[in-house]
């Protein structure tokens, strides 16, 4: 089964109207303006880390997807102290 895929589901990105609503409505949460912007020192601090990194190396070439696109997002990162729950 799982060798033929899941097949065409309805989601966020494939669905309009109510549908699409009902599929974006658990992410808004998470994508709101402030839970963005808390990321950013540590998107940036990451970035900064793994080009330093591979800068060093030892004629500062790199491949950059194996050396940076992979690793500069992480679910490590830290999560927004705000954690009420949604109105």
């Amino acid at each position: 089964m799982l060798s033929k895929g899941f097949g065409k589901r309805p989601t966020v990105v494939s669905t309009d109207g109510p549908a699409y609503q009902r599929h974006r409505a658990p992410l808004n949460r998470g994508l709101s303006a402030g839970r963005i912007a808390s990321l950013v020192p540590y998107a940036a601090e990451r970035a900064g880390a793994l080009v330093d990194g591979f800068a060093a190396g030892p004629d500062g070439r790199v491949e950059l997807m194996e050396a940076y696109a992979r690793k500069v997002v992480r679910p490590q990162a830290p999560r927004p102290a705000d954690r009420s729950p949604p109105r």
